[in-house]
């Protein structure tokens, strides 16, 4: 934050291509912004499937969560200059659910994730398979993005934890990590992993 709270008067380093330069701190040989979107919330409301109203000049328009984000660093959300976020919906959970949210940082709450994970597990009527799954990452790209390969792996099986420890497992094969902040690729693809399985089964655990 010390980079971003100082004026150009004052800056001590040139400035990123997020503030109008020419070169990424994150990755020295990038040629364009390569920085993280770190909300907590974002792959939350993923999960949940949840929908957002756009409101601007020429009227009302709702969208998945997920369209809102461009993948684009310099401009990570889908929101002309006219408009603004009016609303987030989302529709509650039917039947036997449960969800988590496990982040890694180096110092625990008041720190920007690493790797943000969030699960919702939805059980069917017979409360062994699972009906539908969720599984969203933040911290890793320019946008928040679903593990859909892993949710698919789950959807339809009778859950155990070498079937959460395989959807843990796909995840952090199918999700392309920007390494940030330090950490490595290969390091940050483990976390994923890791939190990935933790959150899993405390979904898993609160579905009643």
């Amino acid at each position: 934050m010390s980079y971003y709270n100082q004026g150009h008067s004052f800056q001590f380093i040139e400035p990123c291509f997020k503030r109008g330069g020419d070169l990424c701190y994150f990755v020295p040989k990038g040629k364009k912004c390569l920085a993280v979107y770190m909300s907590d919330t974002a792959p939350a409301l993923m999960c949940l499937n949840a929908k957002v109203n756009i409101l601007g000049s020429g009227g009302e328009r709702q969208i998945p969560i997920e369209d809102i984000y461009s993948g684009d660093a310099k401009r990570p959300l889908e929101i002309g200059p006219t408009e603004i976020l009016s609303q987030i919906n989302i529709a509650k959970l039917t039947g036997s659910a449960g969800w988590a949210y496990k982040k890694f940082s180096l110092r625990g709450g008041v720190e920007f994730a690493g790797v943000g994970v969030a699960t919702v597990i939805q059980m069917g009527d017979c409360e062994k398979v699972c009906e539908q799954a969720g599984i969203a990452v933040g911290a890793i790209a320019a946008s928040p993005l679903r593990a859909s390969n892993a949710e698919s792996l789950l959807k339809g099986k009778e859950i155990s934890d070498s079937l959460l420890k395989e959807a843990a497992k796909v995840a952090a094969e199918e999700i392309k990590v920007m390494p940030h902040h330090g950490y490595s690729t290969p390091y940050l693809q483990e976390i994923l992993r890791v939190q990935t399985h933790r959150a899993l089964e405390t979904a898993y655990e609160r579905c009643s």
